[in-house]
């Protein structure tokens, strides 16, 4: 689980789904030994209301699905 995979995954399945609403995802941190991920929400992400449920229902689960490494996706 390395940021550059993360990065991978997001431009592949989540940014285009974001960049139909305007929005966007940036990887802040990836901490292999502990499983973590940090995200930030930008672009119409960053204000939207839905922002929380964005990430754990679509950007959260597709991390998991493709890295079962993963232990805490966390927002900045």
């Amino acid at each position: 689980m390395k940021k550059e995979d993360i990065e991978k995954v997001l431009k592949e399945q989540v940014r285009p789904i974001l960049g139909e609403h305007g929005g966007s995802v940036e990887v802040v941190d990836v901490d292999e030994e502990r499983g973590r991920v940090v995200l930030k929400m930008v672009s119409a992400c960053a204000s939207c209301p839905m922002a929380m449920q964005t990430m754990r229902n679509l950007i959260e689960p597709i991390l998991r699905e493709n890295f079962p490494d993963i232990q805490q996706v966390e927002t900045v």
